[in-house]
Order: C-alpha cells, then sequence, then structure tokens
C-alpha cells in the first residue's frame, strides 16, 4: 500500500504536532515511525541518506504493512520540502497524493532549528555566524517560495494545503477539522491531545544516547531491513518512556535584534512571493 497524503515540512513548524494530531483520528493511518526520509537526498543535516535510490519502493512500502483499511495513508518528512529531488520523485510513484505544507514565520523557525541543533551538537557555530554564513540548514530553508512553488508546479493546487504554524496556535481545532476535511475524513473529531504541546524548547540529557538510538534505529531499517523490530519496539511505548528520560526543558536565548532585522530583509523578497502565492497576508 503506498500513502496517498504526505506532510512535507517545514521543519520546525509543529510537524510533530500534525502526526500526533492525525496519527489519533480513527480513519487514518500513519507509520509509527515519523520522517522516513524515503523521497528526500539529504536529512536534516546534509547527509546524504537517498533511501530513493538505495533500498527502493518496497522497503518504503513495508511503512504501511500495518494498513488496515483507513480511508486516509500518509507519512510525515519535513525534509521533503527543501529537497532539490524530493518533489519530483513524490511526482514519480506518487502522482495523485495530497501535499501538506505547515510554514512557521522563516525567522522564528531558523532560531528554533538552530537551537535545536546546537543542543544536539549539530552545529558549532553562534547564530549570527549562521547568518553571516548563509547555512542552509537554517537560513536557507525559510525561503519557502523557492521550495513550494516546485510542488505547485507538478501537482493539482487542489491537492496541496498549506497549514501556518501561527495558525495552529490561535485555532488548532479549526486547523484540524479543516485538514481532516481535505483528507476526507470525519472533520468533527476532537483528539484528545488537542492541547498537547510537542518538541518545545529541549535538549537532550546525553547526545551520544541520542545519537545511538537514532544510529541504532537507521542500521534496523537500512542495514539489516528489520524495520519489524522497530515498529514492535516503538509500539511498547519504551522508546517514547527513554527520550522522555533524557530529554531536558531548556529556555532558549532571546534572539539579538540585529539578527532579526538581518533575516526580514534576507527573507523580505521571499515572503512577498509566498502571500501571492497563497493569496494571503503574512504578516511575517
Amino acid at each position: 500500500m503506498s500513502p496517498n497524503f504526505l506532510v512535507i515540512g517545514a521543519e520546525k513548524s509543529a510537524t510533530t504536532w500534525i502526526y500526533n494530531r492525525l496519527s489519533e483520528h480513527p480513519n487514518v493511518y500513519l507509520p509509527a515511525t515519523k520522517e522516513i526520509h524515503f523521497f528526500n537526498q539529504f536529512d536534516s543535516n546534509l547527509k546524504e541518506v537517498n533511501n530513493y535510490e538505495k533500498l527502493g519502493l518496497n522497503w518504503y512500502k513495508n511503512f504501511f504493512h500495518h494498513y488496515k483499511g483507513e480511508k486516509a495513508i500518509g507519512e510525515v518528512t519535513p525534509m521533503y520540502l527543501c529537497d532539490p529531488k524530493a518533489p519530483y520523485r513524490i511526482k514519480k510513484l506518487l502522482p495523485d497524493v495530497k501535499i501538506i505544507a505547515i510554514l512557521r514565520n522563516p525567522i522564528d523557525r531558523a532560531y528554533s532549528h538552530y537551537w535545536m541543533a546546537k543542543h544536539k551538537t549539530h552545529t558549532q557555530l553562534t547564530f549570527k555566524e549562521a547568518i553571516e554564513t548563509n547555512d542552509p540548514r537554517f537560513v536557507q530553508r525559510g525561503l519557502y517560495y523557492d521550495q513550494l512553488r516546485i510542488f505547485y508546479s507538478l501537482f493539482p493546487k487542489e491537492n496541496i494545503k498549506v497549514i501556518l504554524f501561527e495558525d495552529i496556535h490561535e485555532n488548532n481545532q479549526e486547523v484540524l477539522s479543516n485538514l481532516y476535511n481535505f483528507l476526507g475524513v470525519r472533520s468533527s473529531y476532537v483528539p484528545e491531545g488537542l492541547t498537547n504541546k510537542e518538541n518545545s524548547s529541549q535538549k537532550p540529557k546525553s547526545v551520544v544516547l541520542h545519537r545511538l538510538i537514532a544510529l541504532s534505529t537507521v542500521f534496523f531499517r537500512t542495514k539489516l531491513k528489520m524495520g519489524w523490530m522497530v515498529d514492535v519496539f516503538k509500539s511498547t511505548g519504551v522508546a517514547d518512556k527513554i527520550k522522555t528520560l533524557n530529554t531536558k526543558q531548556v529556555k532558549n536565548e532571546t534572539m539579538d535584534s540585529a539578527d532579526r532585522k538581518s533575516l526580514e530583509a534576507y527573507y523580505k523578497e521571499s515572503n512577498k512571493k509566498l502571500e501571492r502565492l497563497l493569496q494571503r497576508n503574512l504578516n511575517w
């Protein structure tokens, strides 16, 4: 079975919250694993994954083997939005798929992403250095217009839904109702986790343990091709408990006003084009 919808990003824009609320709906199927990384060539830290060419379609379809006839079947991988090859690969294999993108003020997204990477020791740069070097992980990924216009050129407009991070915060039930309706499932459903906050500012207590778990998951899925073991482990709830025990809440520093002004200028033209594409005022 192949998915009929994909949540393509952006990173640090409530995709985990969307994943969990979709998972709660009785007529929506999502794999136990968020972020399969099938269509994208590179992961979030620019490391080549390329499961599309290395492992193939059967490996991908195996993520959906627990499907039991739910009307909506999909997956959530935020890297699909910004990866240069992902849109074309998706079009080739899933030409009729529905596309869902969640966008956040690109300045806030960049800062949130930077601190996540900093806490996980994926970068040693200061945020100012990340801006000055135009780090593609944090800065360039906020150029949503250039990313989305490719999807609009490949897929029918009616098959693309764009949600704003800010709308989720203002009226999460309305956002979910509209999203459920877009997927053709009961829009009046109210998930238990409606008011849950996901992935607020956190850092792993042990970076070594965090990486060990991540590498083990990749090893079992891609090297041993025993993804079912990962699914069983996740279904027990043990994985979530370990993650919770290894996580602590943190308060990130306030962004420097000069850095914010620099990014406002950087994103200005892209945001204007995005407003025209989406036909709405973004107030970013």
